[in-house]
């Protein structure tokens, strides 16, 4: 009974460097990042389309969370962020109402 209860940690793939190579490849937004750096991006639009999706396959929904920084001095990847635990930590939307009946619920008693 309790395994149905038991936590599960949030997993994601690791990064690897044909993820990295993906986003470098297929990357529509860049943004300075000051010093000659640009971050490069998948928008969710680029990401839908179809050279995208035959390329990649399943592993087209990982790219989100990836942000490559690009040294345009050094023509080098400087950093790769992976925004997967980050995206993890936003409440679900079943939070967000349970907050409410709480908020709800104190306020009545504070009365």
């Amino acid at each position: 009974m309790t395994a149905l209860f038991a936590f599960r940690p949030f997993t994601t793939s690791p990064l690897s460097s044909d993820m990295i190579s993906a986003v470098l490849a297929y990357a529509d937004v860049a943004e300075p990042a000051g010093a000659g750096r640009t971050k490069l991006r998948l928008s969710p639009e680029r990401m839908a389309q179809a050279d995208v999706l035959e390329a990649l396959g399943g592993g087209v929904s990982r790219l989100a969370d990836i942000t490559v920084v690009w040294s345009e001095r050094e023509g080098q990847v400087v950093r790769v962020i992976d925004d997967a635990q980050l995206r993890r930590s936003q409440p679900e939307a079943w939070e967000a109402y349970f907050d409410l009946f709480d908020e709800e619920a104190a306020q009545l008693l504070a009365a």
